[in-house]
């Protein structure tokens, strides 16, 4: 998972995650499973509101929670290999 406009907000939130999904994908197809097919990841985009904090008494974690996380969740889990799947909000 990744944020863009956290904890500081920025104007160009949804240009700058979109360009990392791309890098991402991109450098993801560079590199090859050991059986030698192409390795392919999928992201799903999603913009709005959210809430983050850290969770755990003996380890902690950070972690994000709600509707457009989960939208985000789906749309990559649902996505197809080697793309990005953008909600309509973005």
């Amino acid at each position: 998972m990744a944020v863009a406009g956290v904890p500081e907000p920025r104007e160009d939130d949804v240009e700058v995650a979109a360009q990392m999904a791309l890098a991402m994908r991109d450098e993801i197809a560079q590199m090859r499973w050991p059986s030698g097919d192409q390795m392919r990841v999928r992201i799903g985009m999603a913009t709005g509101p959210a809430v983050a904090g850290v969770i755990g008494q003996r380890k902690f974690a950070y972690d994000m929670w709600g509707d457009t996380v989960n939208t985000a969740a789906r749309m990559e889990s649902n996505g197809v290999p080697g793309e990005i799947q953008v909600s309509e909000m973005v």
